[in-house]
């Protein structure tokens, strides 16, 4: 049976071990919008929601970090959900200030076919494709 959609959107839930760093690399570095934010005292959890396009990046911070690490690497170094795509104006202005927010460039914007595509990632290493489309 296939799944029968109510909502375009996507959520992506991402676990940090430092909030405050992703929380200011999302907001302040790529833009997204803080829409939602909640604690939960009785789970040690406090969460963060980011609108991006039609869908959300929902960051979940805990009282009790995690102790496994997200392998950096991108798509080539673990199995599981390796990257996010987000379609950009301009992948070149988008890599801009990239480390200085926390971040690193693992792609510098490359073209492919009539795209322009960078690979970035997050300070905790999650991997994020950021892809403008008819670039010349």
């Amino acid at each position: 049976m296939a799944l029968k959609m109510v909502d375009p959107a996507l959520d992506v839930g991402l676990t940090a071990r430092d909030p405050e760093k992703l929380v200011a690399f999302y907001r302040d570095f790529l833009g997204f919008p803080l829409t939602d934010e909640r604690h939960f005292p009785s789970r040690g959890a406090h969460t963060w929601t980011f609108a991006v396009g039609v869908g959300h990046i929902k960051l979940a911070g805990f009282d009790k970090v995690p102790e496994a690490v997200n392998p950096r690497g991108g798509n080539t170094s673990a199995t599981g959900i390796r990257y996010m795509a987000i379609y950009v104006e301009d992948v070149r202005g988008a890599v801009v200030g990239v480390e200085e927010a926390g971040g690193r460039v693992q792609m510098p914007p490359t073209s492919f076919g009539d795209s322009l595509v960078a690979f970035i990632e997050d300070p905790e290493g999650n991997t994020i494709e950021l892809l403008q489309r008819n670039a010349s």
